[in-house]
């Protein structure tokens, strides 16, 4: 981990965590995401390749014959109101697992928007355990993949290469780790590392909101 971390979280129904603590990972497509319409789970901007300002852009293309034919040039003083942002086509068929950081600064908080993941969580205590019986059957699979905390940028501002790693600052909120796995079909991914009980249980989702961190 390149960020120290002192534990996991994974919010959902409780019927779901109890799954999770039994060793079973679900992990969705990018693209599901993409399309999913509530604002704290879906993300339509997961799979970006890049973010180009409109400062720095210019559009042309042509209207078919049957419109004239014209050519119609769009720029940040002619009609371009945002930012240009291209999706990797590449990511379609990968999956994701997303849990929530918790990390020892002081400052730390949880917002109430996380709880709206659901009623219930996993409360990961051991992460580096966690993560390591992840990887280990990641690999027994023969399965590419990358771990690693999320960067979030400002999209009024940043522009240039994005990764799936990278989200938009309105959710930096989540605090996310992610998981992502090459995937040859856009199909859900289930993992089972075994039951992890020992490293982990289940809490309900408003415990997080009393979480304080001291530094002695």
């Amino acid at each position: 981990m390149s960020k120290e971390i002192i534990g996991l979280a994974k919010f959902g129904e409780k019927k779901y965590m109890e799954e999770l603590l039994k060793g079973t990972l679900f992990l969705n497509t990018v693209n599901s995401f993409k399309k999913i319409e509530n604002d704290y789970r879906g993300d339509v901007n997961e799979g970006l390749s890049d973010l180009i300002q409109p400062e720095y852009a210019a559009l042309q293309f042509q209207l078919p014959p049957s419109l004239g034919g014209d050519f119609i040039h769009l720029d940040k003083d002619h009609g371009l109101a945002g930012a240009i942002k291209i999706h990797d086509i590449d990511y379609t068929n990968t999956n994701i697992y997303s849990l929530y950081m918790i990390y020892p600064d002081e400052s730390f908080s949880v917002d109430d928007k996380v709880l709206q993941f659901g009623e219930s969580m996993v409360f990961i205590y051991n992460p580096k355990e966690f993560l390591d019986r992840v990887t280990n059957k990641l690999k027994e699979l023969s399965l590419s993949f990358k771990c690693g905390p999320v960067h979030y940028l400002d999209e009024k501002s940043y522009q240039g290469q994005m990764s799936i790693f990278d989200k938009f600052s309105k959710y930096n909120y989540q605090n996310e780790y992610r998981i992502h796995v090459i995937n040859k079909e856009d199909a859900p991914l289930f993992l089972n590392i075994g039951n992890i009980s020992d490293i982990a249980k289940i809490l309900p989702s408003d415990i997080m909101k009393y979480i304080s961190i001291k530094n002695y």
